[in-house]
Order: C-alpha cells, then structure tokens, then sequence
C-alpha cells in the first residue's frame, strides 16, 4: 500500500509544471516536466529502493535485459497492438486536436524536444512497470497487474477518453512484458516509439 500511494503523489508531483501554467507542448513546459519525472520517477524511488525496501536497483527493474535477441522479439510484439490502436484512434477529430502539434513546431523544435521525450517516457516507464510493478510483483503477480492498470489510467485522465481506456491494456502489455524481460528499458522503448508514432501521425493528417 505504501509503495501505491507513493506512486501516487510522486505522479501528482511530477505534474506541477502543467498545474502551475506551463502552456501544454511549450520547449519550456517540456523541459520542466522532463526535470520534475527525472527527480519524482527515477530518484526517488531509487532511494526508496535502497533505504526502504532494501533490495538490489535490479530487483526493481534498473538494468538491462538479460537476452536482447529475445527482448527484441517480445518488444516488437507489444508494439504492434499500440501501433494499430494509435494508429486507429489518430482518426478521431478530439484525439488530433488533443495532439495538434504547436503552430511553432519545427526542426529545432524537435530536435529539442526528442531528447527531452526519451527522458521522460524512461522515468515514466521506470516508475510504474520498474519500480512499482516489480516490487508489488513480489507480493502479489495479479495485484500488481489489476493496481498497476488502475493508477496508469489515472495518470492519463484528462486526455481523450479512449486514451484512458487504452491506458488499462496498454499497462497491462507493458507490465507483461517488463516481467519477462527483467527490465523496464523495453517498455520505455515501446511507450517512446508509439509517441513518435502518434505525433507523426497526426502531423501527416
């Protein structure tokens, strides 16, 4: 219970940016948010790992995968299912003008936000599938699947309703795939690559 209420407030926390007026999609709001998941997703929990739970940083997925071969296959399985999803849903009206990239938004733009996006899914992902699913994986497998979908979720309201939704099998897949491999770098990699995806789809459209 402890280590689900932490997550809970270190989320609020890293989201302080946006509620003290950052504009959305902003280099600065970027660049705050990516700062604040730096210190609330990754620091923190590693010093509750180590004074708290005192367990070794790999019990809780900071690593690398053991078999890359295999870690890229189950990768690229996850990835097709939020490949399609995304790829439905950039479709929808509401979910482009969501993700409607900035009338500013050119190279140097992305070029500055890109290596910011890489931050911040790395410190998401380690979060939730490293250090929250694994060390409740070790209490319970199912519980820490079914709280791991709900406080995803969560973390997502306020975006497009489906998106929300989707947060619960997109947490799901992650998790599975977090546990087979050990590691929460693969899930980082998926979260990462479907956000390139989605922005580029939505600026083709």
């Amino acid at each position: 219970i402890s280590v689900s209420l932490l997550v809970l407030v270190l989320g609020f926390c890293a989201s302080l940016p946006v509620l003290f007026g950052f504009s959305r999609g902003s280099l600065l709001s970027t660049a705050a948010l990516t700062a604040s998941a730096l210190v609330c997703f990754v620091a923190v929990p590693l010093l509750y790992t180590k004074y708290v739970l005192r367990i070794p940083f790999a019990a809780v997925g900071w690593r690398f995968p053991d078999k890359s071969s295999t870690t890229v296959r189950l990768t690229l399985l996850i990835l097709a299912p939020h490949v399609v999803v995304l790829g439905a849903l950039s479709f929808i009206p509401a979910f482009r003008e969501f993700y409607t990239f900035p009338t500013t938004a050119g190279i140097s733009h992305l070029a500055f936000v890109i290596p910011f996006s890489i931050l911040y899914y790395a410190a998401e992902e380690f979060l939730f599938r490293g250090f929250f699913f694994l060390s409740l994986a070790k209490i319970s497998v199912w519980g820490a699947y079914a709280t791991n979908a709900v406080l995803f979720a969560l973390l997502h309201l306020g975006k497009p309703s489906f998106e929300v939704v989707f947060a619960v099998v997109s947490a799901l897949l992650l998790c599975w795939l977090t546990k087979r491999t050990g590691s929460f770098i693969p899930a980082a990699a998926v979260h990462f690559s479907i956000a390139v995806f989605l922005n580029v789809l939505i600026y083709l459209h």
